[in-house]
């Protein structure tokens, strides 16, 4: 039987690894020509976004990012991690997209980077594997989700 300190162990190195897969994402990202305009983005009771990046093409990028140790990875890779967007939370992403899109904030940015106020939108998912010996990262993929959460 697990103890309270196993399963509080087990919960921060959950919390580790998902915050070194959503940096690996975000240098994958800017790798290929993003530009991170917000990390762990709270909007209010919808939740949270992973990533909202600018793409080279000025589309704007609503990004989920899924870490997966090896053993989990294998169904999520296989199924181009899709099973992991319940119907729940690919709502609670557009609800949040949403809140974005018509914040101060947003409006605020596109106007230092001198860009028009209605941009394209793309909804992806960026899929990490990491290695179970020392964490590198050993894998990076990146999906479209436009069909299943376009406004």
């Amino acid at each position: 039987m697990d103890t309270l300190n196993d399963k509080v162990w087990r919960q921060m190195q959950k919390i580790d690894l998902a915050r070194a897969g959503e940096a690996r994402a975000v240098h994958y990202l800017i790798d290929e020509g993003y530009l991170i305009l917000e990390r762990n983005y709270f909007a209010s009771k919808h939740g949270e976004l992973d990533i909202i990046a600018l793409s080279p093409q000025n589309i704007i990028c609503f990004i989920e990012v899924k870490t997966r140790n090896y053993r989990d990875t294998v169904s999520a890779f296989e199924h181009t991690g899709q099973m992991s967007m319940t119907p729940g939370k690919i709502k609670r992403i557009k609800k949040s997209a949403l809140y974005y899109l018509n914040s101060p904030a947003y409006a605020e940015r596109l106007a230092q980077l001198g860009l028009a106020s209605h941009l394209s939108t793309r909804f992806d998912l960026i899929l990490i594997k990491p290695d179970n010996k020392d964490q590198s990262i050993l894998a990076v993929e990146c999906h479209c989700l436009d069909y299943i959460c376009a406004f």
